[in-house]
């Protein structure tokens, strides 16, 4: 029963339509205030019991019984990518993001100590030169897709920056983000992803091992001199840490971006408020992951056993979801959650998730959005959407992000 018990409620459909992708948080909004925990019918065929207020949310991401480990989800009845692709044996369960503590502890510490702030905060000076030469780029011709010529290509050239990989061949690497993060539930859609991930991971074994020859000033030979040191990390750990980073990298960051620009042109007060003081874009930013950020509606999490949220019995082996979008706009912790306000002066949002597995790159995707943000708005005085608002369209994903932003510019 995907996790659920029989007698469970019947599942609320989510994200399957065109126009709750474009706009889902009235169907968040309505969950939150009328069955906060519920059981929903995903894109992909699962059912999950969706978590939307924000004190379950926290509550789920810091109690132990609910499980990052695959291997804590009960096996549903209709395999989807999901299972097939993350079950036993599969690379993916190998990353941080997977694994549940001691394993999950240890790694992390021993990745922390490669990929320390003065690594990450000295890739910055070469994002800056990135964003100004797209910005360049664009203003040629008057007009231009922010996704496909600013965003993608500004969080390519930064993360291939940080982990000392040439930045040639970047639609090969967004088509395999596009398929690891897919919501096919087909069989074609789970060979797609399984063989996206084993790709990848051959690609990124095959740069560990030539970093070990030629090593350099870059994540990848920092955790490699790690491994020298104390001998905790395996090769597979590295590069499983480095897939995991070098994918958020890409998509997280360049949604992030583009959904940020998008909610600044609809709200062209708080876009001149921004313009008239640049000192606001680090809360910026913070507002902009709130209000619609790329993780929507949020992550999973398994029960290893019989659970209880919000007076709501959880079967073990359920799927949860923690609905991070719905959390980030409960009334109940920011006044008019709906509303984008650049200086909100209480912002305990969650986009980045909470408690151990908090995620490990914010850092580095807060100050990439500030430098893309204020490198956009900085050099373009007149910049304005080139179609409807409701003739943009998004993609079927885990994630949030749009297929296309077309923009026109003003100098």
């Amino acid at each position: 029963m995907n996790g659920a018990e029989s007698n469970a409620p019947e599942p609320v459909p989510l994200g399957a339509s065109p126009a709750e992708r474009a706009d889902p948080f009235p169907v968040l909004a309505a969950l939150q205030r009328e069955a906060p925990v519920h059981l929903v019918r995903c894109p992909d065929g699962m059912d999950r019991w969706l978590v939307s207020r924000y004190q379950d949310v926290v509550a789920v991401l810091t109690d132990p019984v609910f499980s990052s480990d695959l291997s804590a989800m009960a096996p549903p009845e209709t395999p989807s990518a999901v299972t097939e692709v993350r079950g036993e044996g599969s690379r993916v369960r190998t990353t941080m993001i997977n694994q549940d503590p001691p394993e999950h502890t240890r790694l992390r510490r021993e990745v922390a100590l490669g990929i320390v702030p003065s690594l990450i905060d000295g890739v910055l000076p070469s994002a800056r030169r990135v964003a100004e030469e797209l910005a360049d780029a664009v203003s040629r011709t008057g007009r231009c897709d922010l996704v496909s010529e600013f965003c993608r290509p500004f969080s390519f050239a930064v993360i291939c920056q940080l982990l000392g990989l040439p930045a040639v061949g970047p639609d090969r690497f967004f088509a395999a983000a596009e398929a690891i993060g897919s919501l096919d539930g087909t069989p074609e859609g789970a060979a797609r992803t399984r063989s996206a991930i084993g790709s990848m991971h051959e690609y990124f074994a095959e740069a560990v091992a030539a970093k070990r020859v030629n090593p350099a000033h870059d994540a990848i030979s920092a955790l490699l001199s790690v491994q020298r040191r104390n001998r905790r990390l395996s090769d597979d750990e590295i590069s499983s840490t480095c897939l995991l980073m070098f994918f958020n990298g890409l998509d997280v960051v360049a949604d992030l971006i583009a959904n940020g620009m998008l909610a600044l042109l609809a709200h062209p007060d708080q876009l001149a408020a921004l313009r008239a003081d640049p000192g606001l874009l680090p809360r910026t930013v913070e507002e902009l992951l709130r209000y619609d950020g790329p993780v929507n509606p949020g992550i999973w999490r398994y029960a290893r056993s019989d659970a209880e949220i919000g007076g709501v019995r959880i079967p073990r082996g359920a799927c949860v979801l923690v609905a991070i979008a719905a959390a980030n706009r409960d009334p109940d912790v920011f006044p008019d959650p709906h509303r984008l306000d650049l200086i909100r002066t209480r912002n305990p949002q969650l986009a980045f998730g909470h408690g151990a597995h908090y995620c490990f790159g914010a850092r580095l995707a807060r100050a990439e959005a500030e430098i893309g943000i204020g490198t956009l708005i900085g050099r373009f005085s007149g910049i304005s959407l080139a179609v409807r608002r409701e003739d943009l369209r998004w993609r079927e994903s885990v994630g949030r992000g749009l297929v296309e932003l077309p923009v026109l510019l003003g100098q």
